[in-house]
């Protein structure tokens, strides 16, 4: 791995970091002078330790959540990698390569729950291994159904409006289902939070109130 002129009876030789925990064999042929040596040495320098921390997760199924792990330790960190589990199963592996390592989660992966996080680095010819562990929470966004009350005659047409409130975002996924006097009479697709149903008072239906209840499904977001 390297070869070293010898000029006096000390040599100073720099032994690359990878050969860290190896034997490392030391030959000189001889010469005239000189007998020829064969001489072997385990290197074995310690390495530095070093914590991480990672911060918990929280969010809803379909989100992207960004978050950054951190090394603790006064020196800088450029080898070894960290590899991400989720429930024991592993998701990512990322390079380090400083301090701080950013990472990426795709919610849309995992359902209503709570798993366990570990993160373990290792690979480095530096630092110990280490690990972390936290949790991921995944939620799902509350929703408010509102609509109006509706009169009208037989024989005549009437639009049904159903709106569905959140407060993260606009409801675009899940189905609505109107439902009059115990009978399902529609289920539509909810759209831009949402849905409209003409419906035609037949001609045989009673006088006088009639229950309409309407039920937004949900999904696994909502």
């Amino acid at each position: 791995i390297k070869r070293v002129n010898i000029t006096n009876s000390d040599i100073y030789v720099t032994i690359p970091a990878i050969y860290n925990t190896e034997i490392i064999e030391f030959r000189h042929p001889g010469n005239k002078t000189v007998a020829a040596l064969n001489s072997s040495q385990l290197i074995n320098i310690p390495k530095y330790r070093t914590s991480l921390y990672m911060p918990h997760i929280r969010g809803y199924h379909g989100d992207m959540i960004n978050i950054t792990a951190t090394f603790n330790t006064n020196r800088r960190i450029d080898d070894g990698y960290l590899n991400i589990y989720v429930d024991g199963m592993l998701i990512k592996t990322e390079d380090v390569k400083s301090n701080e390592v950013d990472l990426s989660f795709n919610l849309s992966e995992y359902v209503k729950s709570n798993y366990n996080i570990t993160a373990i680095y290792d690979g480095s010819l530096i630092y110990n291994k280490t690990s972390y562990n936290t949790t991921l929470t995944v939620n799902k966004i509350n929703t408010t159904i509102y609509s109006r009350n509706i009169s009208s005659y037989r024989n005549e047409d009437v639009n049904i409006t159903a709106t569905i409130y959140n407060f993260i975002d606009t409801t675009n996924d899940g189905m609505v289902e109107f439902i009059l006097d115990n009978e399902s009479i529609s289920t539509l697709n909810i759209n831009n939070s949402k849905v409209e149903l003409k419906y035609y008072i037949p001609d045989d239906i009673s006088y006088g109130v009639h229950d309409v209840m309407i039920i937004y499904h949900g999904t696994q977001r909502y």
